[in-house]
């Protein structure tokens, strides 16, 4: 801003309501690259002195936060499944998929069948996944992803409401459906 327009701003409005409304630009300041290699480096000094247990919970929690944003949005997106987030569970814990069902009690089988969205766990199952996070990811954050994924199979699935139309003797409320 040049001096003869902030002088104008003063004079039209005041010092106490051009500072309470108004953001001056600052300039940049442009690093340097020895500067930039130094905070990488004091970045990753930090990140290796983390604990493999605070690592851990950090990724669970950054996980369970994922799972949090998708649930509490209104848009349903399919690469966001419960496969998916337990696919990322398996990988943050940085283990088999094996091992996780050995963890569980389940057969491998039926933890492959969970994540190719062959089958869908028994709430058994997820609140043994909420007990293996040390409760940082719930059971009711495993079947919210299941619920929602339901609830947009439900509100698009025009073809079973056509199917089903012919069940219903008589309505007074029976619109003609579109043909979709």
């Amino acid at each position: 801003m040049k001096d003869k327009e902030y002088k104008e701003l003063l004079a039209r409005h005041g010092a106490a309501e051009v500072a309470a409304h108004f953001v001056f630009p600052a300039e940049k300041t442009k690093s340097k690259p020895a500067d930039d290699a130094a905070l990488s480096e004091a970045l990753r000094a930090r990140r290796v002195a983390i604990a493999p247990d605070d690592r851990l919970r950090m990724d669970l929690l950054q996980l369970r936060y994922q799972i949090e944003d998708y649930i509490n949005d209104s848009r349903y997106d399919s690469t966001l499944s419960f496969q998916h987030f337990l696919e990322a569970y398996i990988l943050d814990l940085g283990i088999k998929r094996h091992e996780l069902a050995r963890d569980l009690s389940i057969r491998p089988s039926a933890l492959s069948q969970y994540l190719n969205a062959h089958r869908l766990p028994p709430i058994e199952v997820l609140v043994r996944l909420e007990l293996h996070s040390g409760q940082i990811i719930s059971a009711a954050h495993w079947y919210q992803l299941i619920e929602k994924e339901k609830i947009h199979q439900l509100s698009a699935d025009r073809k079973i409401r056509r199917e089903q139309m012919p069940y219903i003797k008589k309505s007074k409320y029976r619109v003609k459906m579109a043909h979709g």
